[in-house]
């Protein structure tokens, strides 16, 4: 999924920038006109591409750190589990709660 959605970004760039060079050839009647045609669409679509590129990394880093610690809380769980102290830990059960501690017997 990610290189298809990867593809239309790049598909719909390049039609964006299409259609500015389109509309640039239209409008630029002198060469003064031309050339800040040129100039802003070369200027949007390069600041375009580094927002977009800035957002890529910033999500990746995101989804990254997510993966981080769950990984990180799954290692904790495995390790408490399986740890020689640990207690068997009962199954929760709504219909059924388990009995209360019993206090300690004292002579």
């Amino acid at each position: 999924m990610g290189n298809y959605l990867r593809n239309l970004d790049k598909r719909r760039e390049g039609a964006k920038l299409r259609m500015q060079r389109k509309r640039a050839a239209i409008a630029a009647s002198d060469w003064r006109t031309k050339f800040e045609y040129r100039n802003n669409a070369a200027a949007n679509s390069a600041n375009y591409r580094e927002r977009r590129r800035i957002q890529e990394i910033e999500e990746r880093r995101a989804t990254s750190a997510m993966k981080k610690q769950a990984r990180k809380r799954e290692e904790e769980d495995l390790r408490r589990k399986h740890s020689p102290t640990a207690k068997p830990q009962p199954i929760p059960n709504a219909k059924f709660p388990p009995p209360p501690a019993k206090p300690p017997h004292r002579y």
